[in-house]
């Protein structure tokens, strides 16, 4: 494997386009030239491809390899290498593999054969073929022969490694302990939270029996107190209908009170006007009654100027026997009347008693009545 071609633009001293392409031999190439020629500027380019002296670039590092020249300012610079890959070392299956970067003020890109890559992928492939970034005694530069042979054997010793790139794999190798230690220290926190997740998942697992068991007894809670509702629901419509029954009981009841109340009404009204019938009676027999005893007491009157008029006929009695018969007779006929007055006197008595036991029988009753007619009155209002 050998460098067949480099192409530079725009970097450093290289404003134009240079292809270099027929000077290459595939075993020494020697570059001379005057001072300022570019001979340093022409190894850097290589470096700024395959070495990591070029790494890690910041903008102001990234203008100091722009072209800085006469005319207008260059924004852009590149340098691809073409190497031939006739011996495969780099594992690719092509007969030549190009790498390119570009550099601008704020782009710094990578491409192999055309395509994009990442600078991580472009060194591995280096790497791969003994380019190590680290080291890069494949070129060689001012002083490094001194350097050299001023080494001491442990120093060479890796030097050897890095030329032939066993310490690529020692590196390698050094990773890949860090790795598998990162990898083991993971695996232990991924242990540790496996068991985290675990004791969660049994606690869940506690807490989704829990809560199965939560649902089937909300579930026969819920079917009970539907039971107990409807139950409820059904002693609560039989109260409603023996309610309305009763109801309709009482209003049969009170419309019959209020009947019973009527004809009440109507008897008391019927016992008022009997009452007042009665008073007029009473007060009709207490007037006979005044009247029979203003006869009475005439005919007492007219009994004792008789009495007198019999002690005077009597008296004349002497004088004459028909005066005195006559006399007797009309004594006995007075007598008779007083009899037949105080008879008369004796009924119009026993009728104003009777009729005043019949008045009071009646406002006893009429009492009685208007404390009825008050019972169904609260009754109905209750």
């Amino acid at each position: 494997m050998r460098i067949k071609q480099v192409i530079i633009r725009g970097f450093k001293t290289y404003k134009e386009q240079v292809s270099l392409v027929e000077d290459f031999h595939p075993a020494v190439n020697a570059i001379v030239g005057l001072n300022g020629s570019g001979k340093s500027n022409f190894f850097n380019a290589i470096l700024f491809v395959i070495s990591d002296h070029f790494g890690t670039l910041r903008p102001e590092t990234r203008k100091t390899l722009l072209h800085e020249g006469a005319g207008p300012a260059v924004l852009t610079a590149f340098v691809e290498l073409v190497f031939d890959n006739a011996d495969r070392r780099m594992p690719i299956d092509k007969g030549e593999v190009r790498i390119r970067r570009t550099i601008a003020a704020k782009k710094d890109d990578y491409m192999l054969d055309g395509k994009h890559a990442t600078k991580t992928e472009v060194f591995n492939l280096l790497e791969s073929c003994g380019f190590t970034k680290s080291n890069p005694y494949y070129v060689v530069q001012q002083g490094k022969i001194a350097e050299l042979t001023l080494m001491n054997d442990s120093r060479r010793l890796e030097l050897i490694k890095d030329i032939s790139g066993a310490s690529v794999y020692d590196d390698r190798r050094a990773e890949s302990f860090k790795v598998l230690e990162d990898v083991r220290c993971r695996r232990q926190k991924t242990d540790e939270v496996i068991d985290g997740i675990r004791r969660r998942i049994e606690g869940l697992e506690d807490e989704q029996r829990e809560l199965a068991d939560y649902q089937r007894l909300e579930r026969e809670r819920r079917c009970l107190e539907f039971e107990l509702s409807d139950r409820d629901w059904r002693a609560a419509q039989d109260r409603i209908d023996a309610t309305q029954v009763d109801l309709r009981d009482v209003g049969a009841r009170l419309e019959e009170a209020q009947r019973a109340a009527t004809a009440l009404r109507m008897e008391a009204s019927r016992a008022e006007l009997d009452t007042q019938q009665l008073s007029a009676a009473r007060q009709g027999l207490a007037t006979e009654r005044e009247e029979a005893e203003k006869s009475r007491a005439a005919r007492v009157d007219d009994l004792a100027r008789a009495q007198t008029e019999l002690a005077h006929e009597r008296a004349r009695a002497k004088a004459g026997d028909k005066a005195r018969r006559d006399a007797e007779t009309d004594l006995a006929r007075l007598r008779e009347e007083v009899v037949q007055a105080e008879r008369e006197v004796a009924e119009a008595r026993e009728s104003f008693d009777k009729e005043l036991s019949q008045q009071r029988d009646l406002a006893r009753r009429r009492q009685q009545l208007g404390a009825r007619r008050d019972q169904l009155l609260a009754a109905h209002g209750g």
